[in-house]
């Protein structure tokens, strides 16, 4: 089964704290995810699907691709 959300969010603040001191930072991710309002956003293994796929619902449960990039710190570069 896929992360929850908040296993994922605990995962990438570590990451980011790791990756600060690297030169080079790598995510690689695979999973189910959708495009709303213009941001791609992962849906983690607690998603309710039920609930649908609207902004708001995918604010609150689902992850933003932009939050795995920001996670990145790599001194030179950052792969995501």
């Amino acid at each position: 089964m896929a992360p929850s959300r908040r296993a994922l969010l605990a995962a990438l603040r570590a990451f980011a704290a790791r990756s600060a001191g690297c030169d080079t930072a790598a995510i690689y991710s695979t999973g189910h995810g959708v495009e709303a309002d213009g941001r791609t956003y992962l849906l983690p293994g607690d998603y309710p699907f039920e609930q649908g796929y609207g902004l708001p619902v995918l604010l609150r449960h689902a992850l933003p691709v932009d939050r795995l990039v920001a996670s990145a710190r790599g001194r030179q570069l950052n792969l995501v």
